[in-house]
């Protein structure tokens, strides 16, 4: 089984392609970035409970950080 560090580059281009497609701003039923994203996220929550919950606040924020730098 991988370990949590070893998704967050999955996280970053799912959370990147929903910026990218304004995706955020749909219903999970309108748009599909936005739904592999919460996919993502609702496994990731399934599988490692409350270390993606504790860890998944500094990733997106991360992430932010690297997509609006290079914009």
């Amino acid at each position: 089984m991988k370990q949590l560090s070893d998704c967050k580059e999955y996280f970053n281009d799912l959370l990147f392609n929903c910026l990218d497609a304004g995706a955020f701003e749909k219903s999970i039923f309108d748009s599909t970035e936005r739904a592999q994203f919460e996919t993502l996220c609702d496994t990731l929550k399934f599988v490692y409970g409350s270390a993606f919950e504790a860890i998944r606040p500094t990733w997106t924020q991360e992430a932010l950080n690297e997509y609006y730098s290079n914009l």
